[in-house]
C-alpha cells in the first residue's frame, strides 16, 4: 500500500485542506457521508468504504477520512488521527453551527463528542491534537 490514512474529526478543516492542497500534495478526501447516508448500502457501508479506502491508498500518498469510531476501527495502525483537545467541545460545536447553520449536525456532534473523542484517544494510530483555533492546515508539517 502506497498511501497513509489521515483521519480527521469533523470541523477540523479536512475537506478545505484537501481542496486547497491537492495540486501540491498527492491527496484525496474520502468522505464517509455519501457512503453512510446517501447510498443504498445500509449497515454494510463500512465494508465498501474500507475497500475503497484501500484502493485509494494505492493511488494517493495521503487519503483523508473522517475520524468516527467505525472508521477508526478499520484504519491501519500507521495512520494519523487529527482531532481537537477534548476541552474544545464548545469551539467545535460553534464551528459546526457556523459551517452549516442550524442543521442537525451540531446536535449530533454534541451527542457523540465523548464517544468520538474516546475512539480517537484510544486508537493505536499517531495522534495530532489541535489547540484552540487550529485546523488541519495548521499542522500540515506534522503529516
Amino acid at each position: 500500500m502506497k498511501g497513509k490514512v489521515i483521519a480527521c474529526l469533523s470541523c477540523t478543516g479536512k475537506t478545505h485542506f484537501v481542496l486547497n492542497n491537492f495540486e501540491n500534495m498527492d491527496c484525496v478526501d474520502h468522505d464517509m457521508y455519501d457512503w453512510m447516508y446517501r447510498g443504498k448500502l445500509g449497515d454494510a457501508w463500512i465494508d465498501y468504504f474500507k475497500v475503497r479506502m484501500q484502493e485509494l491508498r494505492d493511488k494517493f500518498e495521503f487519503v483523508f477520512v473522517n475520524a468516527i469510531p467505525e472508521i477508526i476501527k478499520i484504519i491501519p495502525e500507521n495512520s494519523i488521527i487529527i482531532f481537537p483537545k477534548r476541552e474544545l467541545k464548545e469551539e467545535f460545536l460553534n464551528r459546526a453551527k457556523s459551517r452549516g447553520g442550524e442543521t442537525a449536525f451540531p446536535k449530533y456532534l454534541d451527542e457523540h463528542w465523548d464517544e468520538w473523542m474516546d475512539a480517537c484517544e484510544n486508537s493505536p494510530a499517531k495522534k495530532i491534537r489541535l489547540d484552540s483555533g487550529e485546523y488541519v492546515s495548521d499542522v500540515k508539517k506534522l503529516i
